[in-house]
């Protein structure tokens, strides 16, 4: 019996709590493997507000498409 990669990734899905922000609602998609730890995700401004992010331009001029890592 051959296992579908998809519907078992699928099966493995769970919703996470809806965020929203005026008129957009954005609903995680949580895949974890059976047994693997949970992750806790914040949104961006949180993150800025606790300094766990930091967004900055590449140079004096910037550059739109580029994004340092």
């Amino acid at each position: 019996m051959h296992t579908d990669p998809l519907a078992a990734t699928l099966a493995s899905v769970e919703l996470g709590v809806p965020v929203t922000v005026d008129n957009l609602t954005m609903i995680p998609l949580l895949a974890r493997q059976p047994g693997e730890p949970k992750i806790d995700y914040i949104v961006l401004d949180e993150a800025m507000a606790t300094g766990e992010v930091e967004i900055t331009e590449i140079s004096e001029a910037g550059s739109v498409p580029d994004l340092p890592f």
